[in-house]
């Protein structure tokens, strides 16, 4: 019952009904784990860390009681013992989720503290990648970019986990580097093409850079791919609109609405591309759905404005501003309504201070359509120019460790020898030498489960390197499902590839596959019939 109460936020209740059961059963721990979190929802924060520490009293080792524990210790600012907490879960639970929210937390409430017990952590625990992780994420959280992007290009050797690719790309596009935020979310869709999250990604990146053909084509993508998703629709609508093809805009967001995407955001872009297509009756409509959304204060004050009330409009917009002085969308929001109201001054205050907070999309600003009437100013340009100055600068420390001056293509020859029309050569597989057979049909490299087996039993495979199942296409086109996992290092000769994917078949008599998987990573890959040997053109580290 307590648990009902609790569910409907009715916390002085269920926290009564709690008491009661630890009344009659004094040993069980949950009552008291539970009563603490109907104290902590009640902000009675002392009291709710008296009810976490008695209940790991009676049940030691609870890390999520644990977890909410260091909750108590954070609100209290006993920054240090609720890391401790956070640290002591995490080491008993990777995935432990409560630790996780709470390290969320703590990078809000305490950073410096966090990331300096996360390097000591490390350094205590070198061979416990959870904690890399976690230091990673919280520096580029913190907007210390540079070491983060370390720290995940160090993960990404040991992991084929395309997370640490996006996670690369965001650091990048987050520090305003997009030609090198594209570079490592097309090596995520290379790894994982079958993630349209990454493609999605990219169309974001490239439609910071201003470059919206190549958005609208990757929004294209993710289209075919999810056809009823609406928010790609609505995306590419956005897109429709820079490029002012406002006909295209409305028949996206109109899509997008039809297929449940029916919220604030669509229908105030629907609305626009109505006004731009002079159609102010339809327009109208969707205003005062927007209108009614009296949680969205943004759109509200838009929809004003687009109404005719300028004055209930830019008093609005004043109160947000004056709310708004980090967070750097908004900032840039405010600073289009400003622009589109002719509030010239106050436009570019608001677009300044988006600047300071770390907004790159300089492109995308010169573009945008709401700042037509600023755009020509020397103000605006001049404004835009310093920034963009600045970020060069900023820039050309910033260098990346695969740049194409610290490489260098080199040859290699391999020899190669033939049974029955069918070319092998000798590899090393994670240091463990087999014989493959080229096969420019296969998709990817395929090895027989007897083969995988014996690599796992014998420590060339670890549990880590299976990442899933697929389907893949043989040379003579037919489709099998097989295990997926991720080959540390593939050797053929000197040419060596890193993370590639490999399928396993379930039958112990098939044959061991080369496929395109690999030679795409290994670069040009030629046989020559006369000297039986295959000719590998790569790039090396000079």
């Amino acid at each position: 019952r307590g648990d009902f109460y609790y569910n409907r936020q009715l916390f002085e209740t269920a926290a009564a009904d709690y008491k009661k059961a630890t009344e009659l059963q004094p040993g069980l721990a949950i009552s008291f784990t539970r009563m603490g979190m109907c104290m902590e929802a009640l902000d009675r924060i002392q009291e709710a860390y008296d009810c976490y520490d008695y209940a790991l009293k009676l049940s030691p080792g609870d890390n999520t009681v644990i977890a909410y524990k260091g909750d108590a210790l954070l609100k209290l600012k006993k920054y240090n013992d609720a890391l401790n907490c956070y640290f002591e879960a995490i080491s008993g639970d990777n995935n432990n989720e409560a630790a996780l929210n709470g390290l969320a937390s703590a990078i809000e409430e305490a950073p410096d503290a966090l990331i300096a017990k996360l390097r000591a952590q490390r350094i205590k625990n070198p061979k416990e990648e959870i904690w890399t992780v976690i230091l990673a994420t919280t520096l580029k959280i913190n907007k210390e970019y540079d070491e983060a992007i370390a720290l995940f290009k160090e993960l990404q050797k040991d992991d084929q986990s395309t997370d640490y690719y996006s996670s690369i790309a965001e650091c990048y596009q987050l520090a305003g580097n997009y030609p090198l935020a594209i570079k490592y979310i097309e090596k995520a869709i290379e790894n994982d093409p079958e993630n349209y999250e990454h493609v999605f990604n990219k169309a974001n990146y490239l439609y910071y850079m201003g470059q919206y053909d190549k958005a609208i084509e990757a929004a294209n993508m993710c289209i075919e791919e999810y056809p009823d998703k609406g928010a790609f629709y609505a995306f590419r609508s956005m897109l429709q609109m820079c490029k002012k093809n406002y006909e295209k805009a409305y028949a996206d967001v109109n899509t997008a609405i039809n297929l449940g995407e029916d919220d604030t955001d669509s229908r105030f872009l629907r609305a626009r591309a109505l006004l731009f297509l002079g159609r102010n009756d339809e327009a109208m409509a969707d205003l005062n759905v927007v209108l009614a959304d009296t949680a969205d204060a943004y759109h509200h004050a838009f929809a004003e404005f687009f109404m005719g009330n300028k004055e209930a409009a830019l008093q609005q917009f004043d109160t947000l501003a004056s709310k708004s002085s980090d967070d750097t969308y908004k900032l840039y929001n405010l600073a289009c309504a400003y622009a589109m109201m002719n509030e010239k001054d106050k436009a570019l205050r608001l677009l300044e201070q988006c600047f300071e907070t770390g907004f790159y999309a300089f492109t995308q600003a010169r573009n945008d359509v709401d700042f037509d009437n600023i755009r020509e100013t020397p103000e605006f340009n001049a404004l835009i120019t310093k920034y963009e100055e600045r970020l060069q600068k900023k820039l050309e420390s910033m260098k990346d460790d695969e740049d194409a001056d610290q490489y260098e293509e080199v040859t290699c020859e391999v020899p190669y020898t033939k049974k029955g029309g069918i070319t092998q050569v000798k590899c090393e597989v994670n240091g463990l030498p087999l014989h493959f057979i080229f096969d420019t049909g296969a998709s990817t490299i395929s090895i027989s489960s007897i083969e995988a087996l014996f690599m796992l039993k014998n420590e060339y495979l670890s549990e880590k390197d299976i990442v899933g199942s697929s389907y893949y296409s043989d040379a003579n086109g037919e489709i099998s499902e097989g295990t997926v996992i991720n080959l540390k290092e593939v050797k053929i000769g000197d040419a060596i590839i890193h993370n590639v994917r490999a399928s396993v078949v379930h039958n112990q008599k098939a044959p061991l596959l080369l496929g395109q998987s690999a030679f795409q990573k290994f670069g040009k890959m030629e046989i020559d019939n006369d000297k039986k040997v295959v000719t590998i053109t790569y790039k090396k580290k000079k």
